[in-house]
């Protein structure tokens, strides 16, 4: 079927090892709702004749199906993410974004009885000309999100113009724009990493010059380094502070540096990876950020200040330089 078909419900079909569900609506989260509802429940032993929990770890019940999951036991640190709560949210940030109105195709799909799920949102009115070793091929711009609720699979969060991704995560035939994995530990932000992913892909479709330029310039991380102190990293002077040394914010300094070393095992040491380390920060708000700070405020504040960085002399220097090479 041509992707830049609209696509109506249609029947859940069975696949290989799980269920498929092709619509047009990313709010539709009947796959999963009627199928894969999971929650945590005591793991009870039997001590002496009286039930007794298990401290530390869960077992993991489905309220759709009424029954046990048949899987290890998960830990506190394990922080369970829900198929339907996480694309919940990302469906409201769709709504929100620059991409809300677009016609879509959506394909969900559940594996494994439910503990692993993929969703795919194709945009069709985004068609993009992909350069390949066939010549130009026209693909269409896509999100996808997978998610596991027994450890199997790290969460992780694609997006690009890109015309197959497999179960590995493995990607053939087109151009990613953002792609993140991370484990469900405690500190995990689904939110987040969905949210930047549409940034990215809004900037893949809309600017795409300009996110081309930035993938193509390279970016050290001294010279990353020297742009945060020069800009979003300084601080107000103290008096503890020695004369000869710049007032820097050394924990946002160390923050932003360790995300960029993340970013640039994906999009090597380029303005792109810096960009995009500027925008995790930007977006994940509940790390490094206040908990009496409202969100919507905090995320304001720092795309502010992350403009800042982009209209910088140090970051407006290396386009330049870009641009006559």
């Amino acid at each position: 079927m041509p992707l830049d078909l609209t696509v109506t419900s249609q029947p859940v079909t069975k696949i290989r090892d799980g269920l498929e569900y092709k619509h047009s609506d990313p709010n539709d989260l009947s796959l999963f709702t009627e199928r894969a509802v999971f929650e945590r429940v005591p793991i009870l032993a039997d001590i002496d004749s009286l039930p007794e929990a298990m401290d530390g770890y869960h077992a993991i019940f489905n309220r759709a199906t009424g029954q046990l999951v048949d899987m290890r036991p998960i830990a506190k640190s394990y922080q369970l993410v829900p198929h339907q709560d996480m694309l919940a949210a990302q469906s409201r940030q769709l709504a929100d974004s620059q991409l809300a109105g677009q016609r879509v195709q959506v394909v969900d799909r559940l594996f494994e009885a439910g503990k692993k799920a993929h969703r795919t949102i194709y945009f069709q009115d985004m068609k993009a000309d992909v350069k390949s070793r066939a010549g130009s091929d026209s693909v269409v711009p896509r999100l996808d999100v997978f998610n596991s609720i027994d450890m199997s699979w790290a969460f992780q969060v694609f997006s690009g113009a890109y015309r197959d991704l497999c179960r590995n995560t493995l990607v053939f035939g087109g151009q990613k724009a953002y792609h993140q994995k991370k484990k469900h530990t405690r500190n995990l932000d689904t939110a987040s990493l969905t949210g930047k992913a549409m940034l990215s892909l809004d900037m893949f479709t809309n600017q795409r010059e300009l996110m081309d330029s930035w993938a193509a310039t390279g970016l050290s991380e001294r010279q990353f380094r020297n742009i945060l102190e020069g800009t979003i990293c300084q601080r107000a002077a103290r008096p503890s502070d020695k004369e000869e040394a710049e007032p820097v914010n050394k924990g946002l300094l160390d923050y932003l540096l360790y995300q960029y070393r993340e970013e640039t095992e994906e999009l090597g040491e380029t303005l792109w990876a810096g960009y995009n380390a500027l925008t995790h920060w930007a977006t994940h708000t509940l790390e490094r950020g206040r908990k009496t700070q409202k969100t919507h405020d905090v995320t304001r504040q720092r795309n502010d200040r992350v403009r800042d960085v982009l209209t910088s002399d140090g970051w407006m220097e290396l386009e330049r330089v870009a641009a006559c090479a």
